[in-house]
């Protein structure tokens, strides 16, 4: 009998057990349930409209996941990299890769982000530094997220060793530096300047190319705060520093910013073009022996180079019907500002074909449509400076383009006629006996022609008295002021 009640005593023992052990797997069971809600629901808020929403969502993700396994983290990071990713389609969202590029900087500030990671959320990264947008009402978008991409490259420069960060460090700074120099707004430059300045100090100059000059020039917050100064003093003195850095500024320059919807921001970046040809020409100058003249398929150092590519790639895009009208007008006022500054010895080959651009954009009619006068503007630009260089043309050339500068001197709109009328004062000087060196330009001894005088200043008067407008009046009569005085005294 008492051996009975033992075996019925374990067997009651045994049941419990398994009972118990039903009733806390049941519980992980709901705990890992509600845990999996709480992360969701985390997640989610980083995309939320708010931006204290989504900053207080990202915060949370790190603390949460910094609590998880590794396999559980590492899922939850995985989440963020594909959600930061989606920076790389046109169609997403600015909140949802603001508040993934949050919760990556506050996962690798924690030390959640493991290193098998980092290849994934350093691509993520590089496109969110870079994220601009405008919404449907035409306002910028997308400062915030390049804002949270700098201050997460800052986190990862404290969170990881040398070592490990090393491999993605060349890509990160030229990505920092362009912003830094090249970003419209002055407080992500600022932003992207302290990042630079940490990943420098933290991962150590010598994984920089001229890490210490780098670190005196790309972190000038008094000079990046002024954006003139940060485009045409600072980018060049860093371009000079290294060919990395060199190609990153041109080829932010040449890709995005000389067709960026400011169009403040284009001319800009035309004249950090040039300025970044001129830096580079001089410093060729003084470092190579050759004196063979460049052609465009010749491998030169310096600004040749450059200049060349600058005229092939901008070229196309100034005449292409499917270009927007941003996109002209940058190429255009590129295209001028590169010619205005080339060396003598590059400038015919680079100008060769250029004469053709604006009676190319007229035939095609794209003048035509809204923002149509910033590509007048442009045209005019190029025509002034292959006028401002004396680039030999054909006289059939020089009428054509008098034609297309006489059209915009009548124009309603004040920028169009203050171009058309440099541009024919720098016409005028270079190839109508003003003086030049341009074909035609020589100052002869005699009165001018007839043909030229029925062509110039008869022209003027007789569409001056008759002028359909007080705009076309203005115009008319600058026209009559800026040609060269034997025309007008004749």
């Amino acid at each position: 009998d008492e051996d009975e009640e033992e075996d019925e005593d374990e067997e009651e023992d045994e049941d419990e057990e398994e009972d118990a052990d039903e009733d806390e797997s049941d519980d992980d069971a709901s705990m890992l349930g509600t845990l999996e809600e709480v992360v969701d629901r985390l997640l989610s808020s980083t995309r939320d409209l708010e931006t204290s929403t989504r900053w207080s969502a990202a915060k949370a993700v790190g603390r949460v996941a910094a609590r998880l396994g590794r396999r559980t983290a590492d899922d939850v990071v995985s989440c963020v990299c594909d959600q930061a990713s989606s920076a790389e389609d046109n169609d997403s969202c600015d909140c949802a890769t603001h508040g993934a590029v949050l919760a990556l900087a506050e996962l690798a500030r924690l030390g959640v982000l493991l290193p098998s990671r980092l290849e994934d959320a350093t691509r993520a990264l590089l496109t969110a530094m870079t994220f601009e947008r405008r919404s449907a009402q035409g306002a910028p978008v997308g400062a915030h997220v390049r804002d949270a991409a700098c201050y997460a490259a800052w986190a990862f420069a404290r969170a990881y060793e040398p070592d490990l960060l090393r491999p993605y460090l060349a890509t990160l700074a030229e990505k920092m530096i362009v912003v830094a120099l090249l970003d419209r707004e002055v407080h992500v430059r600022r932003a992207a300047a302290a990042a630079l300045q940490e990943n420098v100090g933290r991962q150590g100059h010598a994984n920089f190319p001229k890490g210490i000059a780098l670190l005196q020039l790309g972190s000038n917050f008094f000079a990046l705060g002024n954006r003139d100064k940060a485009f045409l003093e600072v980018a060049p003195k860093v371009a000079a520093l290294d060919d990395g850095y060199a190609r990153a500024i041109a080829d932010r320059l040449l890709d995005d910013r000389v067709q960026h919807w400011d169009p403040q921001v284009r001319v800009l970046a035309a004249r950090a073009l040039a300025a970044l040809v001129k830096k580079q020409q001089a410093t060729a100058k003084d470092s190579t022996t050759t004196t063979t003249t460049p052609t465009p398929t010749e491998t030169n150092p310096g600004t040749t180079d450059l200049a060349f590519r600058a005229a092939d790639e901008l070229r196309p895009r100034a005449v292409d019907e499917g270009s927007t009208v941003a996109a002209r007008h940058g190429a255009l006022l590129g295209l001028a500002a590169v010619v205005a500054v080339v060396d003598e010895g590059s400038l015919p080959v680079l100008a060769e074909g250029l004469d053709s651009v604006v009676p190319e954009l007229e035939k095609k009619r794209l003048y035509r449509g809204r923002g149509g006068e910033l590509v007048r503007v442009g045209a005019c630009r190029l025509v002034a400076s292959l006028a401002r260089r004396e680039v030999g043309l054909p006289v059939k050339s020089q009428l054509r383009l008098l034609d297309s500068v006489d059209e915009c001197a009548v124009h309603a709109v004040d920028d169009v006629r203050d171009a058309a009328v440099d541009a024919l004062r720098m016409l005028a000087a270079a190839y109508f006996g003003g003086g030049g060196k341009g074909a035609g330009s020589k100052e002869p001894k005699g009165p001018p022609s007839e043909r030229l005088l029925a062509r110039t200043v008869d022209t003027y008067v007789a569409k001056l008295a008759q002028a359909p407008s007080a705009s076309a009046s203005r115009g008319l009569a600058r026209c009559l002021g800026a040609l060269p005085r034997r025309l007008v005294d004749a």
